[in-house]
């Protein structure tokens, strides 16, 4: 078929020819390019002039090739130029996929040792710190161990601080008796009015207590009960305070239960027993609840500390600060 199509565009151009020939309107340009055709055997410096290039290119530029020949060519070319373009396409496509496809591969395989290459710092990185927090953790398990048994030798020792603060206050009120049954013969005399014009020794001191307790606790007596000669020690403890030992606890006794009589006596004295630091300390809390209402009385006697909350009560007996607690008063 594409034969005696080929054969039909022949007879069909030179036709043509022959109609242009004979055409007396044809255009000195056409006759230009038919005198430089290669089968003008007459002109030789055109035949060395033109290449097949530029023939082809009189060729089409030629309006009846436009016309008549080109149409045919191209119905007869279309099916192998459209195999062939499909083919070109075809190629083309599959040159792109493969160039983007080797591209994506080898980025894809790039990202992929890059992310294996981080990934394995990162593992090792990690074996790193588990390492690290298996050590701290044995050394923190260490020092729980440690810790436990501080807090084990803590607590003995708590326990024993414990125990000796308990004996330490067993012997502390062991050792606050003997001291005051060692004052068991001793009082004091507070606010006495004394004739301070000249220093006195001690026998001058002496006769002046005696005579003040005689006169003032048992007045209009006979016989004196008295004597410089019953009072062992006697000495200034303090202002207008003054420390009496007897030689004998009745003596003591005797004035320590008269001393009431010391509130018909002119001026302000008045006797106390003479107490331990200790015992005193509990008196000076007693007296402070006295003035706050919050007891009704308290006294002493023989060295022992008595109280009574309200006036019908029992009285209670207080041997340490420990015992005001007991009692509600601390």
């Amino acid at each position: 078929m594409a034969d005696s199509g080929n054969k039909e565009l022949e007879s069909e151009v030179e036709s043509a020819d022959c109609e242009t020939e004979s055409d007396s309107n044809i255009s000195d340009i056409e006759v230009r390019k038919r005198k430089a055709s290669p089968l003008d055997k007459s002109n030789p410096k055109s035949k060395r002039r033109e290449t097949i290039s530029e023939s082809m290119l009189a060729a089409f530029a030629d309006p009846v090739f436009n016309t008549m020949v080109a149409p045919y060519m191209s119905k007869a070319m279309e099916p192998s130029m459209q195999g062939f373009i499909d083919k070109a396409v075809e190629r083309a496509v599959q040159s792109t996929v493969e160039g983007l496809t080797r591209t994506l591969t080898d980025t894809l395989v790039s990202s992929i040792n890059e992310i294996k290459v981080s990934n394995a710092k990162l593992l090792q990185s990690v074996s790193k710190q588990h390492d690290l927090i298996e050590k701290q953790q044995e050394i923190i398990n260490s020092q729980k161990d440690q810790l436990k048994n501080q807090a084990d030798k803590i607590q003995s020792l708590e326990d024993q601080v414990n125990e000796i603060t308990k004996e330490t206050g067993s012997l502390r009120l062991d050792m606050n008796k003997l001291e005051q049954y060692g004052r068991r013969n001793s009082i004091r005399i507070i606010n006495m009015k004394l004739d301070e014009t000249k220093d006195k020794s001690e026998t001058e001191l002496k006769e002046e207590v005696a005579n003040f307790i005689n006169d003032s606790m048992f007045p209009g007596s006979d016989d004196k009960p008295i004597s410089p000669r019953d009072i062992d020690r006697c000495h200034a403890a303090g202002p207008k305070q003054l420390l009496v030992k007897f030689f004998r606890y009745e003596d003591k006794n005797r004035v320590f239960y008269a001393k009431k009589k010391l509130k018909k006596y002119e001026g302000n004295a008045f006797i106390t027993e003479d107490l331990t630091y200790y015992n005193h300390g509990i008196v000076k809390t007693l007296l402070e609840l006295k003035t706050a209402n919050k007891i009704s009385a308290f006294w002493t006697r023989n060295g022992f500390v008595f109280f009574k909350k309200c006036e019908a009560d029992s009285p209670s007996r207080l041997q340490s600060q420990d015992d005001l607690v007991t009692h509600g008063l601390a």
